[in-house]
């Protein structure tokens, strides 16, 4: 399997799990011995069968609705993971998960469950090894998941081949869940690390892999310490490790907010201070690496244009105060700078190499122009002493007389980074 994978190209590269399964398959039929009776067994069920369905006599169990409800949660929760893992797989410019694809993925797979339910049948999930066999093999087609898919239904009204593929020995299934797993793990790892992570999710995402990793060895021991009604959420190393994890992320998120400010003196300051405060608000809530650093440099460009422009106005105190806000959610991190002075010209166009040598106020236009491209989205807004006015993008300056204020106002500058 991993030789096929790593050293060939083409065919056999695209099916190398299915040969190494061959293989090894055809290997254990070699060396080890099936027993009579399961030969047997295989020899009388016959080639095509068609299921009998069952329909009504449904009953409810009040007791088993809590384990039924957490087995839904993780089951919706295990196909969330799958839908995202198959589009990081499937996009090497990935960044976010696309929701409307993956609310159509968990909708069907409820809605498959439901019918399941209906006829008697047991809970159903997306294939992690699937998800994961796509991304060993590069092979992420969905004319090739419509074939398996009709393939898979002519193999449900066929016992004998069913039966066929249970003589599978566990070494071979542990060396293939091996191979798959360093595919899995990879990918968890990439979409954990693109996240910037303070010690609050550190704990809850360490906490969920070592219980689901421990359980399989101590599930037992740890299923008879625990509480009657605790234990349908532990039943399984994947239940566990999510229900640890969702856990302690919501007991951390007490006392958390998705708004922070600070002050800083815009001429004292420096790059590795605003850096640690806009990194830690990251970390904080989990932000996205890249959206983080993006803000550094753009915030970092304002202050620049700030001091080296005198856009500030005399506050009394002789300090240029800046004022820093920061926002997030789950996609987008915001930064709010509010200073007494001018709004920082944001241009929309670059200015020309003729008007950067004629014009001095040429480089604080392309300045501007520059924290435009760093941010997805740039307002501006300012306050007079009592009169307001908003302006979703800022002007272009051309003279000296634009960058002098007639009243004292107060500049507020909001750059939106997205991913």
């Amino acid at each position: 399997m991993i030789v096929a994978n790593v050293w060939f190209k083409g065919f056999i590269h695209l099916f190398s799990a299915f040969i190494g399964l061959a293989t090894g398959f055809l290997a254990c039929l070699a060396t080890v011995h099936i027993p009579e009776s399961t030969q047997a067994m295989i020899a009388n069920s016959p080639w095509f069968y068609l299921p009998q369905v069952t329909f009504g006599n449904w009953s409810i169990d009040e007791q088993s609705l809590p384990a039924v409800m957490m087995t839904g949660l993780f089951l919706a929760l295990h196909a969330f993971g799958g839908l995202v893992a198959s589009q990081r797989f499937n996009d090497a410019d990935w960044k976010r998960p696309e929701m409307n694809q993956i609310q159509r993925g968990i909708v069907a797979e409820g809605l498959t469950n439901v019918v399941s339910a209906l006829l008697h049948g047991v809970p159903i999930t997306s294939s992690g090894g699937a998800v994961t066999m796509a991304a060993a093999t590069g092979c992420t087609s969905r004319y090739i998941a419509l074939w398996l898919g009709a393939f898979s239904v002519l193999l449900a009204f066929m016992p004998k081949v069913i039966l066929f593929w249970t003589l599978l020995p566990d070494v071979l299934m542990g060396s293939a869940m091996i191979f798959l797993s360093c595919f899995t793990m990879m990918a968890g790892l990439q979409i954990i690390t693109s996240r910037l992570l303070d010690n609050r999710k550190i704990i809850a995402i360490g906490f969920g892999i070592l219980l689901g990793i421990n359980f399989e060895s101590h599930g037992t021991a740890l299923l008879a310490s625990t509480p009657t009604w605790l234990q349908p959420v532990l039943f399984s190393s994947v239940s566990i490790g999510i229900f640890s994890t969702l856990a302690l992320t919501m007991l951390f998120r007490l006392g958390s907010t998705t708004r922070e400010r600070r002050t800083f003196d815009a001429s004292h300051t420096s790059l590795s201070v605003l850096s640690d405060f806009l990194e830690h608000q990251g970390k904080s809530w989990g932000a996205a690496r890249e959206l983080v650093q993006r803000s550094i440099y753009a915030t970092w460009q304002v202050f620049e244009l700030l001091t080296q422009y005198e856009l500030f106005l005399d506050n009394g105190e002789g300090k240029e105060t800046v004022e820093v806000e920061t926002l997030s959610n789950e996609f987008t991190f915001s930064v709010i700078i509010r200073y007494p002075g001018l709004s920082v010209p944001l241009a929309v166009t670059p200015p020309s190499a003729d008007e950067l040598i004629e014009n001095e106020n040429a480089v604080l236009q392309m300045a501007g122009f520059l924290i435009r491209q760093l941010a997805d989205e740039v307002y501006t807004e300012f306050s007079f002493e009592k009169e307001r006015g908003e302006h979703r993008y800022a002007h272009q300056v051309d003279d000296d007389e634009k960058l002098t204020p007639k009243r004292q106002q107060t500049a507020e500058l909001r750059l939106v980074f997205k991913l």
